[in-house]
């Protein structure tokens, strides 16, 4: 159970990372 948790935290954090990188690339 805390491992799912870890796993979906850590793939969200990934996700916002990316989606924050290609938000500074169109703003660029």
């Amino acid at each position: 159970m805390l491992l799912n948790f870890i796993i979906i935290f850590v793939i969200f954090k990934i996700l916002l990372y990316l989606s924050y990188l290609k938000y500074c690339y169109i703003c660029l």
